[in-house]
């Protein structure tokens, strides 16, 4: 009976284990593939670190940043650098399984949006109406994911 216990919770030991694994090394993947989809290309993402809190089901991001792919052939660019994000997450179940994210807190502490411009031509334009190309692919990425209320 007791050893039966202890394979058994040595198997769940070594799968949250390599879940815990496959997670924090897959998640920064994962957040490229998102970005560079729905920026059709024009986007990469990349963080310094990722760490997770598997009891506290949260996620926090450090020194993650948004850069234009292509900086030879756009007119107008831009880069967001935030020095840190918090995803709070409701299941982990729902994530892994179902794909699924229930948000229950998201922060995004002092983001840094640049907007570089190639020509005096673009300078030219509106700034405000191109920054809300940013925050329309935002909210259509975040609109993606389910919300926990």
């Amino acid at each position: 009976m007791d050893q039966r216990f202890l394979i058994l919770l040595g198997i769940r030991l070594v799968v949250g284990l390599l879940l815990y694994y496959i997670i924090e090394y897959r998640f920064r993947e994962i957040i490229r593939v998102i970005v560079h989809r729905e920026s059709n290309g024009k986007y990469d993402f990349d963080a310094d670190d990722i760490d997770f809190s598997i009891w506290k089901k949260n996620i926090r991001l450090k020194n993650a940043a948004v850069m234009a792919t292509d900086t030879s052939n756009a007119v107008t660019r831009y880069q967001v650098k935030i020095p840190e994000v918090y995803l709070a997450i409701s299941s982990w179940k729902a994530l892994i399984f179902h794909r699924q994210i229930y948000v229950d807190s998201l922060s995004i502490q002092l983001p840094d949006v640049q907007t570089i411009a190639a020509s005096r031509a673009a300078r030219k334009s509106s700034v405000s109406l191109q920054a809300s190309e940013i925050f329309k692919v935002m909210r259509n990425t975040l609109g993606d994911c389910t919300y926990g209320g």
